[in-house]
């Protein structure tokens, strides 16, 4: 007979999950340097990790999103190790993380195709107004690794390109794959993300670019 530890034990997500779906609130919130120590007890991380994610010369924000990765690339350290850490040293993280719920499924977009048209004919004004980096950590938290990656994640952020190149990998992205989850994902990021104008706006701005571009079509047509 189950009982009910056996039942949260089937329920819990696994540590990868959790991390995966509060990416976003784990870089805002926690600082790498008091919880390494606690990692490398665990045998989470090496030392080596240890001398990587702590680096003095990267933002509080880079050396966490170094962190998260290297833990969502780990598949060996004991479930829940990474909750427990979290209860010991940054209780209302483990809160929240309690609450994480899984990945779930997306309606399809009946009009796809209007969406990317819209994209790509307001990619030079999107590349210079949305933040690569709050989109694609929404993406990450949002989507599955089968529709968005971390190596995807590592290859939009890649270090030596701008500001501007990033943004433009990230519409190339999602103009190329032309699957409604990206698309639906991105669009609700909008709002949430930290970009140069409101979601708000930039959707308005969108949703004029569509009009303008699909009477040029029946025009030229």
């Amino acid at each position: 007979m189950e009982t009910d530890e056996d039942v949260d034990a089937k329920e819990m997500l696994s540590d990868e999950t959790m991390i995966r779906r509060n990416y976003r609130y784990l870089k805002d919130e926690i600082d790498p340097k008091y919880i390494v120590d606690d990692l490398i007890e665990n045998n989470i991380i090496t030392d080596n990790e240890k001398e990587e994610i702590c680096n003095p010369y990267k933002a509080r924000h880079k050396r966490m999103d170094i962190l998260l990765k290297i833990l969502l690339r780990k598949s060996s350290f004991e479930h829940g190790s990474f909750l427990l850490i979290m209860k010991n040293l940054y209780k209302h993280v483990a809160e929240i993380l309690e609450k994480t719920t899984d990945f779930t499924k997306r309606d399809e977009m009946q009009d796809l195709g209007k969406w990317i048209d819209r994209i790509k004919h307001s990619k030079k004004y999107l590349s210079k107004t949305i933040s690569p980096t709050s989109t694609v950590d929404f993406l990450l938290q949002e989507l599955p690794e089968n529709e968005f990656s971390l190596d995807m994640h590592d290859k939009i952020l890649h270090e030596n390109r701008t500001v501007c190149e990033q943004a433009n990998l990230a519409l190339d992205f999602i103009i190329e794959t032309r699957i409604s989850s990206i698309l639906s994902c991105f669009l609700e990021s909008l709002p949430h993300a930290q970009h140069n104008r409101s979601g708000e706006e930039i959707i308005a701005l969108l949703m004029k670019a569509g009009i303008w571009f699909f009477y040029l079509i029946t025009v030229v047509s």
